[in-house]
């Protein structure tokens, strides 16, 4: 798909920050995550306005410049690994226009022309100097209206982003519906480490897990009915409800398992788990930062054929990632926990890779499996005054064409636009997601790559 930026823009605060808030600092959780942008991308239709594609255009400027106000450190600018300089530079808003329709787009989405959608592949570091958040607005010749946005995963995690996307699309349509942001408590109930060692983030945790090669992408959706079945192969006497996230897991979990040839190896999986329900008391949605934690669990391959050992296994996992973790990694102390409970982890990997728990994978690096979910965050709720999403997506692949690259095996996990569905990324190399494709469970439960619009229309019914 042929797409033309025709002007790139920065948009400030409609009001200044006050000087006591120019430095914003990060967390000790912030500090674990990894320097990337998290990326989504909104799909919307054009028979929902009569507006024009500059009137668009003008109203998205004028009610983000407004939010910005308020979510002042997305206007910032990464002034090292402890700090954002709020200094007010604004975002980097474009617009761009797609020479063909939308629907022709929806049709069979292609995941490399994904990243056309947003300022800036994804897949490139976040440096100092580059600014928290971007954003490109993508004007089709049908009139229908992609916004794709970056922001800093060091800034805010997926609910911090869905916060912000949901204040400024409140501002956009004049909602009472308004959102008032908090910098404050993260930082004050996990406060920043100055020495924090960069062997401790996440990043550098599995990176021992990182292959070359050629990098790939599947799209599966399941719908409720097909999770209501895989929630009862899930069950058992250590799991009597799995969830829905917790049954997709797992099969795909024991799919991509099987998929290796000659025989199934040892993996690890891990899911990032949302530490705010898990405090005492509960850390608010509107509290602005990253509250996340890694639950892993490890399957040796005699384990890749039960579905229900798989979930139990992860809930147990999850399990472990409790209030008192929470607790400890609160106060002055908080990083003593903190390399205690990472180092748990790099055992778990390493142990993994020494052959322990599933025996000697690939070279000594064990198969890992990353999971991120974004279910039941009210992304297709996201309405900027002319209607619901069609489509939103996470993920895409960089480049026109397939490359090599350091690659891990990763999961990014959403809600679908109708009902209790679930659509997942996978990330894998080709021949592993081949085999994926072909699994005859995967085919039981899951539709691959399906076209979002033939998914809209069944929703409109």
């Amino acid at each position: 798909m042929e797409i033309e930026v025709i002007s790139t823009e920065f948009i400030k605060p409609s009001n200044p920050t006050p000087d006591n808030l120019k430095i914003h600092k990060l967390s000790l959780l912030d500090q674990l995550m990894h320097s990337r942008y998290s990326a989504l991308v909104f799909f919307y239709q054009g028979h929902d306005t009569t507006l024009s594609t500059s009137q668009i255009s003008r109203t998205l400027k004028s009610s983000l410049s407004q939010t910005l106000t308020r979510f002042y450190p997305f206007a910032g600018k990464i002034k090292d690994r402890l700090s954002i300089e709020c200094d007010d530079g604004g975002i980097p808003f474009s617009v761009a226009r797609a020479q063909s329709s939308l629907s022709r787009f929806l049709d069979r989405p292609d995941p490399r022309a994904i990243q056309d959608f947003l300022p800036r592949a994804t897949f490139k570091l976040v440096d100092t100097g580059s600014r928290v958040a971007m954003v490109q607005m993508t004007a089709f010749a049908c009139g229908g209206i992609a916004v794709g946005m970056l922001v800093a995963h060091v800034v805010a995690d997926g609910v911090g982003m869905s916060t912000f996307l949901k204040a400024w699309a409140a501002r956009a349509h004049e909602s009472m519906d308004d959102v008032w942001p908090d910098f404050d408590t993260t930082l004050s109930l996990f406060p920043q480490y100055e020495a924090f060692p960069e062997k401790l983030s996440f990043a550098s945790v599995y990176a021992p897990c990182y292959q070359r090669g050629w990098c790939g992408a599947r799209r599966l959706v399941f719908d409720a009915s097909a999770i209501a079945r895989m929630k009862d192969k899930a069950t058992s006497s250590r799991l009597q409800k799995p969830s829905r996230v917790e049954a997709v897991s797992a099969l795909i979990c024991k799919s991509m398992m099987a998929a290796v040839r000659p025989k199934p190896k040892a993996m690890l999986m891990a899911h990032y788990v949302d530490l705010r329900r898990r405090a005492t008391p509960t850390i608010p949605n509107y509290a602005v930062g990253n509250h996340l934690f890694l639950a892993v669990a490890r399957f040796c391959p005699t384990e890749s054929n039960d579905l229900a050992i798989i979930a139990g296994r992860l809930r147990e996992a999850t399990a472990r990632v409790d209030g008192d973790l929470v607790k400890g990694l609160q106060g002055e102390g908080g990083f003593l926990k903190l390399r205690e409970a990472v180092g748990e982890i790099k055992e778990v990997i390493s142990g993994g890779m020494n052959g322990g728990g599933g025996g000697n994978i690939n070279n000594n690096k064990l198969d890992y499996l990353g999971f991120t979910s974004m279910c039941n965050f009210g992304l297709y709720e996201i309405n900027f005054g002319w209607g619901n999403p069609a489509w939103v997506t996470s993920i895409g692949l960089p480049g026109k064409k397939p490359i090599e690259i350091p690659n891990i095996n990763y999961v990014f996990l959403s809600d679908t636009r109708c009902g209790n569905g679930i659509e997942a990324w996978i990330l894998s190399d080709e021949n592993r997601l081949l085999a994926l494709e072909k699994d005859p469970e995967i085919l039981e439960f899951a539709v691959v790559d399906p076209s979002p619009l033939k998914m809209l229309l069944k929703s409109n019914l």
